[in-house]
C-alpha cells in the first residue's frame, strides 16, 4: 500500500499548528461524542439488541474499566471498543481482545502501512498475576476475529533484558504521529521505565529504553496506594538541541527520601526524535508529597497546544488544593502555578485531553449538575476567564480498576477520557491510500445505513429537508447503489450524486427517475486513479413485452451531466439471470444533457417491444444532447475504447440535434486513430437528425447533429438488412471515417456535410463507405475536406439492383466517389448503381470512379429531362472524370444533357475509351440544375404520391414485358433501353417506399409494413426482395413462413449461401441465448465461420460477418481500391504531411491473421526513423503487449494471448505507422 512521507520538519509543523488534529469521537459509555468542529451533545453508542444485555453485541451499558473509540475518514464512528470487546460502528460483536477486561488507558495506533490495521495497547487484569502486564492486540478490519492478544511482558528484549513489567496498574501509553520513514512510535510507562517501541511494515518492534525513567520509585508501594493516571507525548523542537524531539509527560508514585515520605510525582523530559534517547537536561519534576495521610494521586496529564505549558490534575489536599496546575517546560523542576476556578473538587478524578477543537477537556461530577465536561480555551495563554464549567453534559459514569476483581473501590475510580495520539490527523491514514480511503468513507447511501432503495413518488433537491439524505448542499455520495424501486417516480432537480468506483445507479423496470439539472458523477474525494463508477442501468422485462407498460424510464433533461462512468446509461441488467432477462430499459435525454467522458456514454442491449403481437419503435430516443471526450478518462486503460452510442439489436433509437466530438485536437492524449466512435450498432435502426428550432412549417432553422474528431463517425452492421439508418442534416468534422454502413437495406444519408479528416498511411478516409447495402438514398450531401481526406463516397458490392449517388458534392478531395466490386446486373441494358447528378470540384484524382466490377450499363437515359447523369465534373483531376477500370456486357453509355456552360462531359482520355462511350443527349433541353437535378429531398413526395408512381411504374413495367416477346430486333432494343429505365425507376420507387415505411410508421417499426408491402408486390420482386422478405420473417419470429420462403428460395439459382445462412439465423432465433448461443456450440460457429470466409461477397457473407465481428471472434476491414493509370506514379495517403505518415514506399505486413501460437511482422522500415514497435491491446484498450520489432521480419509469440478480438498499433518514433484488428483464434 502506498504510504504518504513527511518531512520531520513538516510533522513538528502540523503537530504545533493544531490543524484540526486529534479523533474526532471520544467515547463516554454508554454515549459518543463526535466533534464537528467542537464537540456536539452525546448520543448512545448503537445497540442493536436494543438494550437487552446479550454476550455478543453492545447492550447499551456503560464501562466498568476501560474504553475507547475510533473515526473513520470523515470523522464518524468506525468502532469502539468497552471493557475488552471490540463493537463495529453499528454495535455489533466484531471480537474479544481477550478475557481480561484491563484497568488503564487503551491506546489505538493506526497501522503505518495498511489502513486496515489497528494496533490496540492495554492494561490486563491487576489481580491476576499472570496477567498483570500491558497486552497487545492487532485488529484487522477484514478479519477481526482473525487476531488475538499477545502479552508484552514476554516481547523481546523486556522479558530478556530484565525490564519486565511488574504491576500493571501503573502502565501508561502514548503514541507517536505518523513518523518521516512511514513508522510510529509507541510510548508504554511501567513503573521505572519507558519503553520505546516502533511501529512499520515489519510489525512491532522494541527501539530502547529510557531507563531510571521514574527515580526513587518505592520497591514495596502498597496497591491501595495506586493512582490511575495517563502519559503524554507531543512533537516538539527541542530548546536544548534545536532538532525534533517527543516532549514527555507521566506520573509515578515516588518517596521523597529525604523526608522518608511518600509522594506522586510528574516527570517530563525531552526525547531525541532520531535515537530515542532522553535529551540531558531536559528531564524536569513536579513532585506533590502526601502529608498527613493526604494523597495527591495524579489522574490527568496534558500539554498546551504548543507544548510549553503541561497541565497537571490531581486529587486536591490541604497542601495542594488548586486540582489543576500548570508547569512551564523548561523553568526546573517543583515550579508550577494554579488555574483557578470554582468547585476545584468536582474534577479530581478526571484525566484531560485537547479535543478536536483545540480545548482542554476535563470531567467534572457534581450532586446538583451531574457529570458534565468543562473546557478551558487557549490553553498556550491559561486564563481563568476562559474557563467553562458547564460545556457540555454527558451522564457519564466513572470506572474502577479491575484490580479488585470487579469490585467498587473509591481509591482507583477515575472519569477516563480517551486515549489519543495528540497531534495527529486522524483522517490521514485513510487518505494515502484510495482503496482505504473508499473502504472507511462514510457514504451518504449505503447498505450500512439501509438506505440504497426509495419507492413512492417524490421530489429531490439540495436542502436538509428536501431529500432524504438530509444533503444542504445537494451533494450525495454512494457507496454501491442507489435503486429507485419498481412503482417509484423520483425526481432529482439540481443535485450532485457522486458514485465510488464500481457503484451503480439502478431503475427498476416499473419505475421512473427525472433528473433536472444534476450531475451524476463518480467519487473523487479520495484521489487516486482509474476512478469510473459502473453507471446507470434502466431495467425492463425482456423482449416480446410492451416496454411503454412494462419497462424502468430514466430521463436525463435541463443540462443533466452524466461522466466518469464505464458506461452512462444502459437498457439492462448487469446481474440478469439470465442476462437478456432484464432487458429493455427507456433511456430518454434532452435539453442541454451531456454525457461526458465515459467509456460508453449508452449502451443498449437486444430488445423488441411488442403490443398485440406487433412490433413496436423503441420508446429511448436523445434529443439535445452532447456526447464529448474533452479529456484523458479517468481510467487511461480505456483511452482506446470509446463508443458513444452503442446499439445492439434495438429498433428506433433517434438522435436528434446531438453532438459527438472529442475535443482533443492535437492527438496528445487520443492518437488520431484512437479518437472513438460516435455511434457503433448491429441490427439496430436508429435516425441521426437536425433538430428544428422553429415553429413553422416547414422549419426554417436547425440545430444539426455533429460528429467531430473521431476515429469513426458512425459504424451500422447488420444480418438484418432492414434494420435501417437515417442520417441527415447532420455535420461530419474531421472523422477518419466519418459513416461506415455494412449490409444494410434501405439506408438513407441526405443532407449532410462532410469535413473528411486525413488519411493514415495507407489507411485512407471517407466519408461515406456503402458495403454490401442496396436500396440506399445519398443525396443532397456536401463531401470535403481542408484536412487531407482521400474520397467521399466509396460504394462496394451493393449488388444487382438499382441504385443511386444522387446531388451531392464534391470537393477537394483525392477520389470524389468510387465504386468497387459488384455494382450492376451485368447485362447489356441492366440496371445497377448509377452516378446522377453529382457536382464536383477541385477534385485530385478521380471524380467518378468504377474501381472494379460493374456498375449499371448505362449511365443514364434521354427519355426525359432528369433521365441523363448530368454530373458536373470538375475538370482538375489528373486521372479521369468517368473511369471505369472494368466493362461490363457491351459497351457501357456515359449520357448527359446538352451543357449549357456545365462541365458535364467528360474531357477525351479522362474516361476509359476502351470500355465506355459518351452521349449526349441532343433531344432534350440544355442542361438547367433546377430542372435536371432537382431535389427530391424537399419533403413533397407522400407516401401517396409515391404509390401512384410505383403503380404508374409497374403497368409501365407489364406493358413492355408484354412486347417483350416481339422477333423485330430493333423493336427489342427499343423496349431493352426503355425495360432498364421502368426497372431502374420501379426499384428506386420501391427502395424510398420502403424507406418510409421503416422509418416513418408511426409508433410501429415498420417490419410487418415492409412485409405487407412485398407481399402485395410480389410480382415485381426481385430475387434479392424475396430475401429480404424472408429476413423480416425470421426477425418478427414468424419462423414457418419464413421456412416456407426460404424453402421457395431454395429451389432457385444462387441462393444457397443465403438459405444456409437463413437456416443459422433461425436457429439462433429460437435458442434463448440468441447469438451468444456462437460462444458455446463450436458446431455452429464453425459454419457461420466457413460462410463468413467465402470469398464470394453477398448478403449471407456479409451477415456472416457482421455476426462474428458483432461476436468479437473476427475482423474485417474494408478495403479501398486505389487505381493508377499506366505510367503514373502510385499515391498514398498524405505523402505531404510526413508528420503523419510513413515513406510512400514503405510496407508493413501483419500476418497470419487470424493468428494462432505465433505472429509475423514483416516491414521495411529503418531504425534511423526511430525504434519501431508493436503494441498489442484487447477490446477494453488495455495494452497486453509491447514489443521492439527493429528487424524486418519479426516471429512474436502469443502463446499468452486467449482466443477472441484484440487490436493492433505499429509505432515509431511516437508516430502510429499502421494499426489494425488481429483474431486470435
Amino acid at each position: 500500500m502506498k504510504k504518504l512521507l513527511l518531512s520531520t520538519i513538516a510533522i513538528i509543523a502540523i503537530a504545533l499548528t493544531g490543524l484540526q488534529a486529534q479523533n474526532s469521537i471520544w467515547s463516554f459509555p454508554p454515549y459518543f461524542a463526535k466533534f464537528n468542529p467542537g464537540m456536539q451533545p452525546p448520543q448512545p453508542f448503537p445497540a442493536p439488541d436494543f438494550g437487552q444485555p446479550t454476550p455478543v453485541h453492545y447492550a447499551g451499558l456503560p464501562a466498568e474499566y476501560s474504553h475507547n473509540a475510533m473515526q473513520d475518514k470523515d470523522g464518524n464512528l468506525l468502532f469502539f471498543i468497552v471493557d475488552g470487546i471490540i463493537y463495529d460502528k453499528n454495535g455489533y460483536y466484531m471480537t474479544t481482545m481477550d478475557v481480561w477486561s484491563g484497568s488503564g488507558e487503551i491506546l489505538i495506533v493506526p497501522d503505518p502501512t495498511d489502513c486496515h490495521l489497528y494496533h490496540i495497547f492495554y492494561d490486563g487484569i491487576a489481580h491476576v498475576n499472570l496477567t498483570s502486564h500491558p497486552f497487545y492486540f492487532l485488529l484487522d478490519m477484514n478479519n477481526p476475529t482473525g487476531s488475538s492478544s499477545v502479552s508484552l511482558a514476554n516481547f523481546p528484549g523486556i522479558v530478556n533484558g530484565g525490564n519486565s513489567f511488574v504491576k500493571n496498574w501503573y502502565n501508561q501509553y502514548a503514541a507517536s504521529q505518523l513518523r518521516a520513514d512511514g513508522s510510529r512510535y509507541v510510548f508504554i510507562n511501567k513503573y521505572d521505565m519507558v519503553h520505546i517501541f516502533k511501529i512499520d511494515a515489519s510489525g512491532l518492534s522494541l527501539i530502547t529504553t529510557y531507563a531510571n525513567a521514574n527515580p526513587n520509585f518505592p520497591s514495596n508501594y502498597s496497591s491501595s496506594n495506586a493512582n490511575r493516571s495517563e502519559m503524554e507525548v507531543i512533537e516538539v523542537i527541542s530548546p536544548i538541541t534545536g532538532s525534533p524531539a517527543y516532549r514527555l509527560a507521566l506520573s509515578y508514585p515516588s518517596s521523597n527520601v529525604s523526608l522518608g515520605i511518600k509522594s506522586n510525582t510528574v516527570l517530563n523530559a525531552d526525547i531525541d526524535f532520531s535515537t530515542g534517547n532522553v535529551i540531558s537536561g531536559s528531564e524536569e519534576f513536579t513532585e506533590y508529597t502526601y502529608y498527613n495521610n493526604e494523597e495527591a494521586h495524579v489522574h490527568g496529564l496534558e500539554f498546551s497546544q504548543d507544548g510549553n505549558l503541561l497541565y497537571i490534575l490531581h486529587e486536591p489536599t490541604t497542601t495542594y488544593n488548586a486540582v489543576i496546575d500548570i508547569h512551564t517546560v523548561g523553568t526546573g523542576n517543583n515550579i508550577f502555578f494554579p488555574l483557578t476556578i470554582s468547585n476545584p473538587s468536582d474534577y479530581q478524578f478526571s484525566q484531560m485531553e485537547l479535543g478536536k477543537d483545540n480545548k482542554l477537556y476535563v470531567v467534572g461530577e457534581n450532586p446538583s449538575t451531574g457529570t458534565r465536561l468543562a473546557t478551558l480555551s487557549n490553553t498556550n495563554t491559561p486564563n481563568p476567564v476562559n474557563w467553562n464549567s458547564n460545556a457540555l453534559a454527558v451522564g457519564y459514569n466513572y470506572v474502577y480498576s479491575n484490580y479488585f476483581g470487579g469490585v467498587s473501590n473509591n481509591l482507583l475510580k477515575l472519569y477516563p477520557l480517551p486515549d489519543q495520539i495528540d497531534g495527529m490527523d486522524y483522517t490521514a491514514h485513510f487518505t494515502t491510500d484510495p482503496e482505504c480511503c473508499i473502504a472507511y468513507t462514510s457514504f451518504d447511501v449505503e447498505a450500512d445505513k439501509n438506505n440504497q432503495e426509495y419507492t413512492g413518488t417524490a421530489t429531490w433537491s439540495a436542502g436538509a429537508t428536501n431529500n432524504p439524505f438530509g444533503s444542504v448542499s445537494g451533494i450525495v455520495t454512494v457507496r454501491d447503489k442507489l435503486v429507485i424501486k419498481q412503482g417509484a417516480n423520483i425526481t432529482i432537480n439540481s443535485m450532485t450524486f457522486e458514485f465510488a468506483v464500481g457503484a451503480r445507479l439502478i431503475v427498476e423496470n416499473g419505475a421512473r427517475l427525472t433528473i433536472n439539472g444534476t450531475t451524476l458523477t463518480v467519487y473523487s474525494d479520495c484521489g487516486g486513479n482509474a476512478l469510473m463508477w459502473q453507471g446507470v442501468e434502466v431495467w425492463g422485462i425482456g423482449t416480446g413485452t410492451f416496454q411503454a407498460a412494462v419497462s424502468g424510464k430514466f430521463i436525463a433533461q435541463s443540462y443533466s451531466v452524466i461522466e466518469h462512468a464505464i458506461e452512462g446509461a444502459v437498457n439492462f441488467n448487469h446481474a440478469a439471470n439470465p442476462s437478456y432477462a432484464n432487458n429493455g430499459g427507456i433511456i430518454q435525454a434532452t435539453t442541454g444533457t451531456k454525457f461526458r467522458n465515459n467509456v460508453k456514454d449508452v449502451v443498449f442491449n437486444a430488445f423488441q417491444s411488442v403490443f398485440n403481437g406487433n412490433p413496436y419503435n423503441d420508446q429511448s430516443y436523445f434529443n439535445d444532447v452532447t456526447f464529448i471526450t474533452d479529456a484523458s478518462l479517468n481510467d487511461p486503460t480505456y483511452n482506446n475504447s470509446i463508443t458513444h452510442a452503442s446499439l445492439n439489436e434495438v429498433t428506433g433509437i433517434n438522435f436528434t440535434g446531438c453532438d459527438f466530438e472529442n475535443t482533443d485536437v492535437a492527438g496528445t492524449t487520443y492518437p488520431y486513430l484512437n479518437r472513438g466512435q460516435g455511434i457503433l450498432t448491429y441490427n439496430s435502426k436508429f435516425t441521426v437528425n437536425a433538430r428544428c428550432l422553429t415553429l413553422t412549417i416547414p422549419c426554417t432553422s436547425f440545430d444539426e447533429s455533429n460528429f467531430t474528431n473521431l476515429t469513426e463517425g458512425i459504424v451500422a452492421l447488420n444480418t438484418v438488412r432492414t434494420q435501417v439508418a437515417f442520417v441527415n442534416k447532420s455535420n461530419f468534422n474531421n472523422n477518419f471515417k466519418s459513416i461506415y454502413i455494412f449490409n444494410m437495406e434501405a439506408a438513407k444519408i441526405t443532407e449532410n456535410d462532410f469535413d473528411i479528416g486525413a488519411s493514415v498511411s495507407t489507411n485512407f478516409s471517407y466519408g461515406l463507405y456503402l458495403n454490401n447495402c442496396s436500396g440506399y438514398i445519398v443525396e443532397n450531401n456536401n463531401l470535403t475536406t481542408t484536412y487531407g481526406g482521400y474520397v467521399g463516397v466509396y460504394v462496394n458490392n451493393s449488388g444487382t439492383a438499382a441504385n443511386e449517388i444522387y446531388r451531392n458534392n464534391f470537393s477537394n478531395l483525392i477520389v470524389g466517389s468510387q465504386a468497387a466490386s459488384t455494382n450492376g446486373d451485368n447485362m447489356g441494358n441492366g440496371v445497377g448503381l448509377e452516378f446522377r447528378c453529382n457536382t464536383y470540384e477541385s477534385i485530385v484524382d478521380y471524380d467518378i470512379l468504377i474501381s472494379s466490377g460493374m456498375v449499371a450499363d448505362d449511365h443514364g437515359n434521354c427519355l426525359t429531362v432528369t433521365g441523363p447523369s448530368n454530373n458536373q465534373f470538375s475538370y482538375t483531376t489528373q486521372y479521369g472524370d468517368f473511369w471505369a477500370v472494368t466493362s461490363s456486357v457491351g459497351v457501357p453509355t456515359y449520357r448527359y444533357s446538352p451543357p449549357n456552360g456545365y462541365n458535364l462531359e467528360p474531357r477525351n482520355t479522362y474516361y476509359n475509351s476502351s470500355n465506355t462511350a459518351t452521349h449526349e443527349c441532343v433531344n432534350l433541353a440544355a442542361f438547367n440544375p433546377s430542372n435536371s437535378c432537382p431535389n427530391r429531398q424537399g419533403g413533397g413526395r407522400t407516401m401517396l404520391m409515391m404509390s401512384t408512381e410505383l403503380t404508374t411504374q409497374e403497368a409501365e413495367y407489364d406493358s413492355i414485358n408484354n412486347l417483350m416477346s416481339t422477333k423485330d430486333t430493333s423493336l427489342l432494343t427499343i423496349l431493352e433501353e426503355d425495360m432498364a429505365v421502368v426497372k431502374s425507376q420501379m426499384q428506386r420507387t420501391r427502395s424510398y417506399i420502403i424507406q418510409e415505411l421503416l422509418l416513418n410508421s408511426k409508433n410501429s417499426d415498420g417490419k410487418l409494413e415492409v412485409i405487407d408491402f412485398l407481399q402485395q408486390h410480389a410480382a415485381y420482386n426481385t430475387n434479392a426482395d424475396e430475401q429480404a422478405l424472408a429476413q423480416l420473417l425470421i426477425a418478427i419470429g414468424n419462423i414457418g413462413a419464413a421456412q416456407s420462403k426460404i424453402a421457395q428460395l431454395q429451389s432457385k439459382p444462387n441462393n444457397g449461401q443465403f438459405v444456409e445462412f437463413s437456416n443459422i439465423a433461425i436457429t439462433l432465433k429460437q435458442h434463448p441465448k440468441q447469438n451468444n448461443t456462437l460462444l458455446t456450440d463450436s458446431v455452429l460457429l464453425q459454419q457461420v465461420k466457413d460462410l463468413a470466409n467465402h470469398p464470394n461477397e453477398n448478403s449471407a457473407v456479409a451477415s456472416a460477418r457482421a455476426l462474428l465481428v458483432n461476436l468479437g471472434l473476427a475482423t474485417y476491414e474494408e478495403t479501398i481500391e486505389v487505381v493508377i493509370p499506366t505510367g503514373s506514379t502510385a499515391r498514398l495517403a498524405n505523402e505531404e504531411e510526413e508528420t503523419n505518415t510513413i515513406n510512400k514506399d514503405s510496407f508493413v505486413t501483419v500476418f497470419p491473421n487470424p493468428a494462432n501460437d505465433k505472429l509475423t511482422i514483416s516491414h521495411n522500415l529503418t531504425t534511423k526513423d526511430g525504434i519501431i514497435s508493436l503494441e498489442i491491446m484487447d477490446v477494453m484498450g488495455r495494452v497486453l503487449m509491447n514489443k521492439i520489432i527493429n528487424n524486418t521480419n519479426n516471429q512474436i509469440d502469443i502463446n499468452q494471448l486467449s482466443s477472441g478480438l484484440y487490436f493492433y498499433n505499429i509505432i515509431q518514433n511516437n508516430k502510429m505507422v499502421q494499426s489494425g484488428k488481429l483474431v486470435v483464434e
